[in-house]
């Protein structure tokens, strides 16, 4: 038992979760990187109401719901209908406020950890 633990430990802290293998609705995670928060599941520039800066622990978010399939730039990914768990920081110095609602395009290597 006691050489299983560092395995485990590293399978649910070190490894990130592959994108679109483990992310379900009403689960919450943290999303790794910028992220582009928008008002709908559109790649339009006037769709974004916020892109978050690179934080350090991520974006908390809980999954509302998964939307459809779509490519942008060459890569594949999932719509997903997430709820901010947490204020954090956009550019230009705003806000992005708790439990504010976006659509958020997750790409196929995008880095997702489940929040404990």
């Amino acid at each position: 038992m006691k050489r299983f633990l560092p395995v485990l430990f590293a399978l649910i802290f070190l490894f990130p979760l592959a994108a679109q293998s483990l992310v379900k609705e009403d689960a919450y995670y943290r999303l790794w990187g910028a992220v582009a928060l928008r008002s709908r599941a559109d790649f339009l520039a006037d769709a974004v109401q916020y892109t978050t800066l690179n934080h350090e622990g991520g974006v908390p978010i809980k999954v509302l719901e998964i939307g459809t399939r779509d490519a942008h730039d060459g890569k594949g990914g999932t719509w997903i209908f997430v709820m901010t768990t947490s204020w954090v920081w956009a550019e230009g110095e705003v806000r992005v406020p708790q439990y504010g609602k976006f659509w958020v395009f997750l790409r196929d290597d995008d880095t997702v950890r489940p929040m404990r």
